[in-house]
């Protein structure tokens, strides 16, 4: 079942010939449309749409006979023009001329060859498939220059295959770099890794300037991202992100979807620097650009939802939230487990408790807190991410004057707070843990809570699922639940 998923993922959007005039065929048709309208397929499920035994011989021989076919359509070289304008499209349609041409090379005067390479090196230039262009241009060079000579042509494929051939060596000696310094980012010597890449990209920058190709200049752009990602060099990020993107914008617009990294870095870095208004506005006219449905889709309109409730434009987050969850929660999904779903519903689920989201719509269903506990639960979610349920029940106890049970479950996570990652959320709890150490007293709180709270403002989450709503903003919220008494945890009513 995979290796049939993977063959028709290569395929494309391309519609596939099937001949149905069999039985066989029939329900070949039948688990190919299961297959392209589900996104996590089982042979369970594929059996009960095709009225079949799963395993059995009448499953196998239509799978085989789908196998078959896909592979022949993905092996095909078709005359005239393509369907689309799809990159990916264009780059399986010239490996597919080169290999043909490769294969009647071998042939004494074949009257395809050199059309069929001459169409590759086109497409390959007009996409910038530098490997394909080199490859292709060598091919030529050399045959034009014997079996079918053409001394004009020749020297034309001569010089390209000379420039491509510089040029593809450019470009891997850039991607070997990049692989250098994720390594020595992932070794913890995040110094070491940005003088690597600056001595790589200064070396390279004459040369880049000279042939101004967009594969090279991409190449340099990551080699810049990913070390500023390590780096947490979130000026950097923003600076290569907007250049990247800018570039781009200036290329054919099948060139356009290349900008995918770069926009997603640069949405995490609005959101790091907490430039949320902006991250918002890119995040949103990003998502026009990605196909709805696809784990694209998904991840931006997550980090829509994360920029909302940072920025307190919770309808926005909750009109998001209702999009996401109704497409990773569809029977088609395996996304059911996301972490972020789950934590979004319970700060949303607060929030709409205390006033602060409205719902005005009655057919829209209202979030809960115990819907999202028991899908965190459910799944294989990080437990570290466990404490946010923590916090919003204590919160709401706290409201409701059960002394007792913020105790407890304060002092819990406080016991436990090495055990969360990020410097940030430490000094959170930290702060947390001061309130029931102080007996509830606002001022004497306030006073022992100060030094974890300043310490706190200065830091960044590393992981941005960590503080969904602002930090600070949950800590008011536990301050103004807190009086001008001192409490005993034996009491539930005193304030």
């Amino acid at each position: 079942m995979e290796n049939l998923v993977g063959l028709l993922t290569r395929l494309g959007k391309k519609q596939l010939p099937l001949d149905t005039s069999s039985k066989t065929g029939k329900m070949a048709l039948v688990l190919y449309e299961y297959l392209m309208n589900h996104t996590t397929p089982t042979p369970e499920r594929a059996a009960v749409a095709m009225g079949v035994r799963p395993g059995g011989a009448r499953y196998k021989r239509a799978a085989h006979f789908l196998k078959l076919a896909t592979i022949n359509a993905l092996t095909s070289v078709k005359t005239g023009q393509r369907s689309s304008n799809d990159p990916n499209e264009a780059a399986r349609y010239v490996w597919k001329l080169i290999a043909v041409a490769k294969r009647q090379s071998m042939v004494a005067k074949s009257n395809i060859v050199i059309p069929f390479l001459e169409e590759a090196f086109r497409i390959a230039e007009e996409y910038a498939l530098v490997d394909a262009a080199r490859i292709s241009s060598e091919l030529l060079n050399l045959l034009l220059a014997n079996r079918y000579y053409r001394p004009k042509s020749y020297r034309y494929y001569r010089e390209k295959a000379t420039y491509y051939r510089q040029l593809d060596y450019q470009i891997r000696h850039i991607r070997c770099a990049t692989q250098g310094v994720e390594a020595l980012l992932g070794e913890g010597r995040p110094a070491e890794a940005a003088a690597k890449a600056s001595q790589v990209l200064n070396g390279i920058a004459s040369y880049r300037q000279e042939v101004d190709n967009l594969r090279l200049h991409l190449s340099c752009y990551l080699l810049e991202l990913k070390t500023a990602l390590g780096r947490a060099d979130y000026a950097t990020i923003i600076r290569v992100g907007r250049e990247a993107i800018g570039f781009l914008q200036t290329q054919p617009a099948h060139h356009h979807y290349l900008s995918a990294p770069f926009e997603a870095s640069l949405g995490f870095a609005y959101l790091q620097t907490r430039q949320y208004e902006e991250g918002i506005d890119f995040a949103q006219r990003y998502l026009e650009s990605q196909e709805l449905g696809t784990l694209g889709y998904a991840k931006n309109a997550e980090l829509i939802i994360l920029l909302a409730l940072r920025a307190g434009q919770y309808r926005l987050a909750w009109r998001y939230f209702v999009s996401l969850e109704g497409y990773l929660v569809s029977e088609t999904s395996s996304m059911d487990g996301w972490a972020s779903l789950s934590v979004f519903e319970a700060y949303l689920w607060w929030l709409h408790e205390t006033g602060k989201l409205k719902i005005e719509a009655e057919k829209t269903r209202k979030p809960s807190f115990i819907r999202a506990k028991k899908r965190f639960d459910r799944h294989d979610t990080p437990e570290v991410y466990g404490f946010h349920f923590d916090v919003i029940q204590a919160l709401q106890e706290l409201a409701r004057r059960r002394f007792s049970s913020v105790k407890n479950r304060l002092e819990d996570l406080g016991a436990n707070v090495k055990n969360l990652p990020d410097r940030r959320v430490r000094q959170f709890i930290r702060a947390l843990s001061v309130i029931p150490a102080q007996a509830f007293h606002r001022v004497a709180v306030l006073r022992h809570a100060e030094k974890h709270l300043a310490r706190m403002e200065g830091l960044a989450v590393a992981d941005p699922l960590m503080e969904v709503v602002p930090l600070e903003m949950v800590w008011e919220a536990f301050a103004a639940e807190l009086g001008m008494k001192r409490i005993s945890t034996r009491s539930s009513t005193s304030r």
